[in-house]
């Protein structure tokens, strides 16, 4: 194709050295190289495009963008059709550069979507942005779009905030309409928030959030928590595609067909602050519209609204009640605390003969591999010479005294950080944001919420659990789930593993005996080479090879090696089943779990995508064995005036009266012994529930 008659250009630099990936996303996308003019970067560029006056410019990367547009950065124009301002006429899509796809494969697929958003603009398919924005409206103008809302039976919601409040909230019941309420300037704000709470109590109206866990957060004490049915697009999105990211501005080039619009409401007057909100409703409202016919395609529909949004509504339950901290104990931690640090600093600083900043990594560097001529560890990913956490590891097992006791430091200032120093509510309570999202597995992470009174709650030490207690008249009721994940592979792959389960055996005392030798009552629990093999177990189980291994228990690779083929030859279904994953992802790249939850891997063929299709399907069927559970529990224990307060891993905590426990505890039982069929066979996962009057321990 010679330049003149190219309608098409792309433009970037160093593209030889991804054409073969820039070429197959072409084809991807329904465009061919051979149609296509492809242009560096380079003094003539203007001379170029004003010869060939193309229709379309594809801008590639960083470079590309800024030269064409006076846009960036890429990551967030990405998928915006924009008007070149280099020359007049074409028009520019930007997307990312082939070469960075090399890093992060799974935004290959986003490349390909702006790809086709180029091929729809050349053949005038795309149809620039317009938008019905009703600002500062009036109390009629309110009540005409409400009463379009509950006829629509669909309504997109949104607030920007301010440090006191809500500064304003939109509504979108349509892909190209929207109206803003300015809530401090809200004339008649009885009517307007009874008006609200009615759109939100309405049985048949879908309310749409994106990452409405937020928004909620300031609207419930205005408008009570919204009926259902609701759908949740960051929630939809992560449930169809895990790996990608979920934030609204990359739906939105994705599913809204919509430029990067974003601005910092924060430093930004009423109208643009307006306008910017509308915006954000009518894209929420468009991606509610393909997610929710995604959801149909894939199948996931039922399992989203039936499993997924429920479970949102129990963990936003969870994360505004809270549990109760002893200040007494939390005071004697903090001081006890306070002293080890002080006591290993001093130690540190014997054993090196100096004072030791130990946040200053170069004065570490210096004192490893300048004065004491340690190999110097490197930073994988980032290739710069490091003293993080893997280095002072191995710098530990090769005998530094110093690595060791720095370590010692920083677990304990960790706990002081991460769990003891933690900002509370104003009743004394501890919070946090159950992720729904956090995991490409379905596991649970938790956060501080925005608020800012509280934190993480997974990994937390057992010293900082006996913080954590019943409030007055209460106690925990705890249950806990035995051994699941390793259960779930044992059906799976139906050999020796599922034989010893079923003789009611520790499957990680079995494991500890077969690398160790011995018997498996010499290795209970508590025991450190019992501890080693469920290592093992886990790291045999997922793929992990010798590197990865002697890495986490600071082996040599030869020691881990060894094992892991000791491992392997006592459960050979294990290798058998992850060739039979590795099967499944070839044809499809999809699997499902006992309990229905799909995923499709997005990554690029090899080790790391099989490690983690390992791992899926037994993380995710505990994962929603457990939340199930949770949620069963949360409806039911409500006549009892109790509640679940805290979820980790593999235990839900309950709060309830003290002459209910053991009644809860049942109830707890009957919720979660539930069998499930794994491979044609019924497998109930085991459980242990205790109560605790004092302290979560």
């Amino acid at each position: 194709m010679t330049c003149v008659e190219s309608q098409l250009v792309i433009v970037g630099e160093e593209l030889r050295y991804a054409g073969q990936l820039l070429t197959k996303m072409l084809s991807a996308a329904g465009l061919y190289r051979d149609d296509i003019y492809v242009i560096n970067i380079r003094s003539e560029l203007v001379d170029e495009l004003n010869r060939i006056r193309p229709k379309v410019i594809v801008a590639l990367d960083d470079l590309a963008c800024r030269t064409l547009t006076n846009k960036q950065p890429i990551t967030k124009w990405r998928g915006s059709v924009l008007p070149c301002t280099l020359v007049s006429g074409p028009l520019v899509v930007p997307t990312l550069h082939p070469i960075s796809i090399f890093k992060n494969y799974v935004m290959h697929s986003a490349v390909i979507n702006d790809l086709q958003k180029a091929k729809r603009v050349l053949n005038g398919r795309y149809t620039p942005e317009r938008y019905d924005i009703i600002t500062d409206p009036t109390v009629i103008q309110i009540e005409d779009y409400i009463t379009k809302c509950l006829d629509n039976r669909a309504v997109a919601f949104d607030i920007e905030t301010t440090a006191v409040g809500i500064r304003c909230l939109g509504l979108s019941c349509e892909t190209d309409s929207a109206l803003v309420i300015p809530v401090g300037r809200m004339t008649n704000k009885e009517h307007v928030w009874r008006l609200i709470r009615l759109l939100f109590a309405d049985k048949q109206v879908i309310k749409i959030g994106q990452n409405m866990s937020f928004d909620l957060s300031f609207l419930v004490p205005y408008v009570g928590f919204p009926h259902p049915p609701l759908f949740d697009t960051m929630l939809a999105h992560y449930l169809l595609a895990p790996e990608l990211p979920h934030d609204l501005d990359f739906l939105a080039s994705i599913y809204a067909d919509m430029n990067y619009y974003a601005i910092k409401p924060w430093k930004s007057n009423d109208q643009d602050t307006w306008i910017y909100n509308a915006r954000d409703c009518i894209a929420t409202f468009r991606t509610y519209e393909k997610l929710s016919h995604d959801l149909k395609e894939f199948h996931m529909n039922e399992f989203f609204e039936g499993y997924i949004m429920p479970l949102f509504m129990c963990l936003f339950e969870m994360q505004h009640r809270g549990v109760h901290i002893d200040s007494d104990r939390r005071e004697q931690l903090r001081r006890s605390l306070e002293t080890e640090m002080h006591r290993i600093q001093i130690d540190i600083n014997k054993a090196s003969s100096r004072e030791l900043n130990l946040n200053s990594s170069k004065q570490l560097k210096d004192y490893f591999y300048e004065e004491q001529k340690y190999t110097r560890r490197i930073n994988r990913k980032r290739g710069t010479v490091t003293v993080d956490k893997n280095a002072l590891n191995k710098l530990a097992a090769e005998g530094s005294q110093v690595a060791q006791l720095i370590l010692q430091y920083r677990q304990v200032e960790k706990l002081l950080s991460t769990f003891v120093n933690i900002p509370l509510s104003p009743t004394g309570c501890i919070h946090s944001e159950y992720v729904i999202s956090g995991s490409d597995t379905g596991r649970l992470s938790s956060r501080a919420p925005f608020t800012g009174f509280g934190g993480s709650l997974q990994d937390i030490p057992p010293q900082a659990r006996e913080l954590l207690i019943p409030r007055p008249g209460m106690c925990f009721v705890k249950i806990n789930l035995s051994q699941a994940e390793s259960r779930v592979v044992a059906w799976l792959t139906e050999g020796v593993m599922k034989k010893a389960f079923q003789r009611d055996e520790d499957i990680h005392s079995l494991t500890a005996s077969i690398l160790f030798g011995g018997q498996v009552q010499d290795y209970p629990k508590g025991n450190h080479e019992r501890n080693v093999a469920k290592t093992y177990v886990f790291a045999a189980n997922y793929g992990n090879g010798p590197g990865r291994v002697a890495n986490m228990l600071h082996c040599s690779q030869s020691e881990a090696r060894k094992l892991l083929e000791k491992y392997h030859e006592a459960f050979p279904e294990v290798r058998r089943w992850q060739e039979h994953i590795r099967s499944r992802l070839a044809k499809s790249r999809t699997l499902m779990t006992p309990l229905g939850r799909k995923r499709k891997f997005l990554g690029r063929w090899g080790d790391e995508l099989f490690r983690s299709a390992y791992a899926f399907i037994p993380q995710a069927t505990v994962a929603d064995y457990l939340n199930l559970g949770l949620l069963r529990l949360w409806l039911k224990l409500f006549p009892l005036n109790s509640w679940p307060v805290l979820q980790v891993h593999d235990e839900i905590v309950v709060e309830c009266p003290i002459d209910c426990e053991q009644q809860v505890e049942q109830i707890m039982r009957q919720c979660l012994e539930i069998p499930i069929v794994v491979e044609s066979d019924l497998l109930v996962i085991p459980l242990e529930t205790k109560v605790l009057y004092e302290h979560w321990v």
